[in-house]
């Protein structure tokens, strides 16, 4: 297991670097997300995951389990779905290549989130979630969207959606204050969304993203 630790400041725990399995390895390419370079890996698959989380290995053994069923898509425990806006007016063609600012009054998707295994889903966030190493190369930084740009990348080119597992990872900064915290500013991505992903959804040729039923959450 390659573990790319993008924290500059901070060395990896001892409970990593020197893990009892002897199968971990840390690379320190000092990149802070994934819009920058991306040390090579000799698997195919990458695991993104924030520093504040930490997953269960039962958790983690099903969601790579999915993965390698379906290596082409997106896996990970964090969903939203795009929902049309009613009020859109379709652009006239000389803004045939719209920015997030086109649509900052005039967008035509908005985003909403997918509590656990609730609803049809189309698009996973990067918080935590399996991806091919293919889709990380010439990624780019797409401001507030940049949780879910990846998502809507690998559903372009897969023209497939992500899959949802479910799971129950321990959140290190899971005091009543953090979570509330956190709660507002979910809330406010999903908000402001709007303009960036319709951009997105624009630079990807995306007409629409397809939503998924199915949500992963365990073996019978």
């Amino acid at each position: 297991i390659q573990i790319d630790w993008k924290m500059r400041e901070d060395a990896p725990p001892q409970s990593i670097a020197n893990h009892a399995s002897g199968k971990a390895v840390v690379v320190r390419s000092g990149a802070e997300d994934t819009s920058k370079s991306f040390p090579s890996v000799d698997t195919d698959a990458i695991f993104l995951v924030d520093d504040d989380l930490v997953f269960s290995c039962e958790d983690l053994s099903r969601a790579f389990h999915v993965w390698k069923e379906n290596p082409e898509r997106m896996v990970g425990f964090y969903a939203y779905r795009h929902v049309g806006v009613a009020n859109y007016t379709s652009p006239h063609w000389w803004f045939s290549q719209p920015s997030s600012s086109s649509y900052k009054d005039n967008p035509k998707w908005r985003l909403e989130e997918v509590p656990k295994a609730t609803g049809p889903y189309s698009v996973l966030s990067d918080r935590a979630a399996f991806v091919h190493k293919e889709y990380i190369k010439n990624t780019f930084s797409a401001g507030i969207c940049q949780r879910i740009a990846l998502s809507v990348k690998v559903s372009s080119i897969a023209f497939k959606p992500p899959i949802l597992v479910t799971a129950n990872p321990v959140e290190l900064r899971s005091s009543q204050t953090m979570s509330r915290w956190n709660q507002l500013v979910n809330k406010e991505i999903v908000k402001n969304s709007a303009a960036c992903f319709s951009a997105l959804m624009h630079m990807y040729r995306m007409n629409d993203l397809s939503y998924e039923e199915y949500t992963f959450t365990g073996w019978p």
